[in-house]
């Protein structure tokens, strides 16, 4: 929860009731990193009481609310995430966020049942959305970001690995789903590098900074890392990859990798020679931003 932002503090001053909830199991195979014991939670509604039920019994909300899948939420700059909220699937999963002139409130109680801080959080939203009347979003989400390879990772160990996002113990997975794994990660990927669960793991795990999204012969996305990103030794999604590039095409002007992956992360523009890519990089530097969710590319020129 970013407790800094201004939904929690303007144009009232909202005292949030947090405490402290021991983190639901099912968050460590939906989670990009490890996930904490223990989680501060903010309380936004109290269920009704049960008719006829006894004093200070709870009836769970018919309807629980929603939340959205939060990886790769803030790879654009009009996105911001700004909580999450107790739900079936994992940590990142977002309650609480806005995506241009789109808020996603994924409260669903009756506004009586607010406590006053939610309250006064739901009338600061309405505020501070105001100021994004008329914004369309940068770009839409057209494949999933690299952070669901680890729920892909999980389904494919037949959900024995309990937190695929950490390099751990997996003697559990004594063997795994050879064919999920071939869906989400192709076959080319898994032959090489599949022969055990483990193996497979530690290859994404390992070069998660060089995965991309590209189509099988199937038709179906997959996850993949891709060679010339590794080869270039630099994250496809921050901005050393530029400089990496910059410094490999100086030094060789017939360097095939430079051109390949210019093409391939930055497919609006055409660069011929190093000084096109030095140009635009001084022009632009301040304003790019990498997104995986809409399409595993460079924006913001």
């Amino acid at each position: 929860m970013r407790l800094d932002h201004p939904i929690f503090h303007t144009p009232h001053e909202a005292s949030l009731e947090l405490t402290e909830i021991a983190a639901p199991a099912h968050y460590a195979h939906y989670a990009a990193a490890a996930v904490p014991v223990k989680l501060s939670a903010w309380k936004v509604f109290v269920p009704p009481a049960l008719p006829h039920a006894e004093p200070g019994a709870a009836q769970p909300l018919t309807h629980v609310g929603l939340v959205s899948d939060g990886f790769g939420f803030t790879d654009t700059p009009d996105c911001e995430w700004i909580s999450s909220g107790v739900n079936s699937k994992g940590p990142q999963s977002l309650a609480l966020g806005r995506q241009a002139n789109f808020f996603l409130w994924g409260f669903a109680a009756d506004p009586g049942l607010f406590t006053d801080s939610a309250k006064a959080v739901f009338t600061n939203t309405i505020c501070w959305m105001q100021k994004f009347a008329g914004h369309k979003a940068l770009v839409a989400k057209v494949v999933s970001p690299r952070e669901w390879v680890f729920v892909q990772l999980w389904v494919a160990s037949k959900q024995k690995d309990t937190a695929p996002a950490v390099d751990g113990d997996v003697r559990a997975v004594t063997e795994y789903d050879k064919a999920a794994a071939e869906r989400y990660f192709g076959t080319e990927a898994v032959a090489e590098h599949g022969g055990e669960y483990q193996a497979l793991k530690a290859w994404y795990l390992d070069h998660f900074e060089a995965i991309t999204s590209q189509r099988a012969e199937t038709g179906r996305r997959c996850h993949v890392v891709d060679a010339d990103v590794v080869a270039l030794g630099a994250s496809n999604r921050k901005l050393e990859f530029f400089d990496r590039v910059l410094a490999r095409w100086k030094a060789d002007a017939g360097d095939a990798l430079c051109k390949r992956v210019l093409a391939r992360y930055v497919p609006q523009r055409t660069f011929a020679r190093p000084a096109d890519l030095e140009a635009w990089l001084v022009a632009n530097r301040a304003r790019l931003h990498f997104t995986d969710s809409g399409g595993y590319r460079w924006i913001g020129d």
